[in-house]
């Protein structure tokens, strides 16, 4: 796993993309139209996608963020993870492992300027391979955090919660379930003794303080047969309500479609959702007699 940036960019930029996994750009919901359907280009006046959200050019010197390929407890990275930005600091959780999938996983930190140059600071909190010379936070959340917030502009009640995060763990496609953690400082990390807060498919996620109902407002995927996005309410960061699936697949999109994951954003009275679109590709193989002597 590698982590790029991209750049937005006011000139057009044609893109082919051969991926699976895609992004698209949906809106959901304007305060002052109402609902809105997928693929709505009349749903906001003037421009629906603005240029700064949609024309993106990727950095010339992508990857900046990689696994160190060398035998540390971040040899790979996976692809959960998340970037806050805080007073001009980027902060990054990712979740790494030194062997095969199935090794055991840390959640380690980096912290960049710019974006683009990371350090990986010496936090010196956790014990791997008898040196506490590492990067690593905790092996408590081995699927990585995929949403971190700092409720200390929004709803700061509890110093010791003041950064919030959300996770999953599951075994099997019907064992998932969802977790929550918490920290003063958003480095030591307490997983919530009441876990799992929730019980489902839910995993990939987009949450956090939405100042204009006055709760935490949660975008999981809640569902890992046909994946689809539902959304979620709540008062606390642990009993989250859910409220309705806002994307799924329809019958006019491509055969194999599914949403992997979406990342609401709130700009401009309307709220706009960055999906994860998952193709599956169906192969049917046909073997002969001769084949199957082989």
């Amino acid at each position: 796993m590698k982590i790029n940036i991209f750049a937005a960019s006011n000139n057009h930029v044609e893109m082919k993309t051969r991926l699976i996994l895609a992004a698209v750009l949906i809106i959901l919901i304007s305060s002052s139209c109402g609902q809105r359907k997928r693929g709505d280009k009349t749903a906001v006046k003037g421009d629906p996608f603005p240029k700064e959200m949609v024309e993106f050019v990727p950095y010339e010197n992508n990857p900046v963020f990689t696994g160190t390929g060398q035998d540390t407890w971040d040899r790979t990275i996976r692809e959960r993870g998340f970037i806050l930005n805080e007073n001009g600091t980027y902060k990054l959780w990712y979740t790494g492992y030194n062997g095969p999938d199935t090794v055991t996983k840390y959640l380690g930190y980096a912290t960049s300027p710019d974006g683009i140059n990371w350090t990986r600071p010496n936090l010196e909190s956790f014990k791997y391979n008898g040196n506490m010379n590492n990067n690593i936070m905790t092996d408590a959340i081995p699927r990585g955090v995929v949403t971190v917030v700092d409720d200390s502009l929004y709803n700061q009640t509890d110093s010791t919660r003041r950064y919030k995060s959300v996770y999953n763990t599951h075994t099997t496609s019907t064992n998932s379930r969802l977790n929550v953690s918490f920290s003063y400082d958003g480095l030591l990390w307490i997983p919530y003794e009441g876990n799992p807060v929730s019980h489902g498919g839910e995993d990939l996620s987009s949450s956090g303080w939405n100042p204009v109902i006055g709760k935490y407002l949660g975008y999981f995927r809640d569902s890992l047969g046909i994946r689809k996005v539902g959304r979620y309410i709540s008062n606390d960061w642990i009993n989250w309500t859910y409220t309705g699936t806002i994307l799924k697949p329809e019958s006019y999109d491509i055969k194999g479609t599914q949403f992997y994951n979406m990342t609401v954003l709130f700009k401009d009275s309307v709220y706009w959702g960055i999906a994860g679109v998952l193709k599956l590709i169906l192969i049917s193989l046909k073997f002969s007699e001769s084949d199957a002597k082989l």
